[in-house]
């Protein structure tokens, strides 16, 4: 993939907080999976936390990046 950036980055994982400091929204974490997601033409990789390679589990979720995203991204979805 030719994006300007490393697939060493890793997701944000959550924590807990006694409390929301101000300016900050809240998001709930439900069970499932928090992934980096990289597009480079039609090239879609999903990668988990610990570098495994989660596109193959969700050709939904490739289908839709591909159908909605610009040709070159990345950010990260959980």
């Amino acid at each position: 993939m030719a994006l300007p950036l490393t697939t060493s980055l890793q997701p944000m994982l959550c924590k807990t907080a006694t409390s929301i400091p101000a300016g900050m929204a809240y998001e709930p974490k439900w069970d499932g999976f928090r992934c980096l997601v990289f597009r480079d033409g039609d090239d879609v990789q999903l990668i988990s936390r610990n570098g495994r390679d989660l596109t193959p589990y969700f050709p939904d979720v490739e289908a839709a990046v591909l159908d909605n995203t610009p040709r070159a991204a990345f950010w990260t979805v959980s």
